[in-house]
């Protein structure tokens, strides 16, 4: 059972990486976007990047305990 936790936690940690470079992605692609309709589609897919995240890193804490 603990290799299996270590196994959780690490693709945990994997999928927060993840996370982090998609939300750096977005904020630049809001930054740079033109269209209005664009920065704001780019701002919203960020802040539900940041939410799972949050969810995400909140999993990885239950599970480190």
């Amino acid at each position: 059972m603990g290799e299996l936790m270590e196994e959780i936690k690490e693709k945990l940690g994997e999928y927060i990486k993840n996370k982090e470079a998609l939300i750096m992605n977005y904020e630049k692609l809001s930054e740079k976007a033109k269209h209005p309709v664009l920065k704001g589609i780019a701002k919203d897919i960020k802040n539900n990047k940041e939410q799972h995240k949050k969810m995400l890193e909140k999993l990885l804490e239950h599970y480190k305990s």
